[in-house]
């Protein structure tokens, strides 16, 4: 597994009010070992007693990556869903990895 790029730290609230962190960690993207194109690991933590190294795929470096975003989400949404439990980041419930904003303007 290549080096650390990118972490983000989410807070879960579990039923009774006890408050834990919980992390998820990119990696730098690195040809596949087993097939064509490029893989990024990313590793989610202590959700729910659980640490989950997991990969994603793409044609190169910068899809791997993409689809590793992508699918960082996916875990995040599937795993608030599955647990009596709330993650929040700085006090919203809104786990968007990578939110996109659409503006008119780019010097905003």
């Amino acid at each position: 597994m290549s080096e650390p790029i990118a972490r983000r730290v989410f807070d879960l609230e579990l039923p009774g009010g006890d408050h834990t962190k919980a992390t998820v960690t990119f990696f730098k993207p690195e040809p596949s070992p087993d097939e064509e194109g490029y893989r990024c690991a990313f590793l989610v933590e202590n959700f729910f007693d659980s640490d989950r190294l997991l990969y994603a795929w793409g044609i190169d470096s910068l899809g791997a990556l993409t689809m590793a975003l992508a699918r960082a989400q996916a875990s995040l949404w599937a795993l608030n869903e599955q647990h009596l439990g709330t993650l929040t980041r700085d006090g919203t419930t809104e786990l968007a990895i990578f939110p996109l904003q659409l503006d008119d303007d780019p010097q905003d």
